[in-house]
Parts: C-alpha cells; structure tokens; sequence
C-alpha cells in the first residue's frame, strides 16, 4: 500500500497490522502532503491495493490529480482526515474523496471527545461491515455468537454526545485557526527561508 512519508505513525500502522508492506510516498513543499509527482512515479514500479491520503495539519492535499492518478489505475484511497475536520478543497470536504475517510476525535484535535474518531463513506456495506467489526462482531443471535474476529473499537454515548455538542463550534474554532495562521503569515513574510505550506492560500481552496 502507498502511504504518504510526512504524517503520524498511525497512518501507515494499519498496514502493517494487515501484514502488508508499506511504500512511502514522498510529500511536496507546497501542501506538505502527498506529492502527486512522486504518486505517479511510483504507480510505474508498484500496484498497491490502496492509496492512503494524508491531510497534514489541515492542510489538504492536491485531490484533484490525486484522484485522476488513482483513477486510472484503478486503485481505491483511503483518506487520513484526522487533521482537517472542516477543511474544504474546491468546496468540498477532505475525507469525502476517497471510499473511506477517516477523522480523529483525539484531545489535540479541533473537535474532541477526548479519544476515538468516525468512518465516513458512500460505501453503506462498507460500513455496515465496520461497525459490526468494531462491535465485537458479534452475530445476530439470542446467544453470544462471534464467526469473526472482531473488534472493541466502539465511541460511547457519552462521549459522542460531547463530540456533537462541540460540532456547533466547528465554524468558530476553523475561523481561529485561519486567524493564526495568517497571523504567522504575516509575521514571517519578511523571511523568505520560512514558509508556511500554500503560501498565502490558507486551508480553503
């Protein structure tokens, strides 16, 4: 599986836990994402089985020749969205890409219930299939039944209330972040060796 080289570990863990083999693909210094350049070149060597997208600090990548990379070979994505619940490139949300993205609830993200995340996909089986697997995979009997192996990967409601209490500020907490980020912007313009990723285009494209 290609995943991107500039994110968090936990981008490509699960590759791992799936006996696979990582690939990294290099990032570029525009988003500090996954470079699409590097994604083609590597489509000349390698046929994964998916593609992972990293949406680095909010940031999001190039989707758009992503997508037209993955496309013609006929390679699914999975998006790591953890960082950029909100973010928007060409008004549409990261994360609602690729066949599945995947957003992180942690204590240092914009929105959190303190741990925990969300699935998102058009794939209703898909996730149908997730949330049994997440639920134990416990099967549909009077009696503790399980013909899979699953999983104790479940949000409580305590927990997920609170993440949706938060969901009313979202726009707010976006804005404060863009206000941040254009004041680093700003402060740092006369130094041409630091440069923020976009440049002066912010998160929104």
């Amino acid at each position: 599986m290609f995943c991107q080289s500039l994110t968090f570990s936990a981008s490509c863990n699960p590759i791992i836990y799936q006996n696979a083999t990582p690939v990294f693909i290099d990032s570029e210094p525009d988003t500090w994402n996954m470079s699409p350049k590097a994604l083609e070149k590597a489509f000349e060597k390698y046929t994964p089985k998916a593609v992972i997208v990293v949406h680095l600090y909010g940031h999001s990548a190039k989707m758009d020749e992503i997508m037209k990379i993955c496309n013609k070979h006929q390679v699914p994505i999975l998006e790591d969205a953890a960082e950029s619940l909100g973010t928007t490139y060409h008004r549409k949300f990261t994360g609602t890409f690729g066949k599945y993205g995947v957003f992180s609830f942690n204590g240092n993200k914009i929105i959190t219930t303190s741990g925990g995340g969300m699935l998102v996909s058009d794939d209703e089986k898909g996730i149908q299939k997730a949330r049994f697997w997440a639920t134990q995979a416990r099967d549909e009997a009077r009696h503790y039944q399980h013909s899979e192996i699953g999983y104790n990967y479940r949000m409580s409601n305590v927990v997920a209330g609170i993440g949706r209490g938060q969901m009313k500020v979202l726009e707010k907490r976006i804005a404060q972040k863009t206000q941040i980020f254009e004041t680093y912007q700003k402060a740092f313009q006369a130094i041409p060796e630091i440069r923020n990723a976009y440049g002066n285009r912010g998160t929104k494209m």
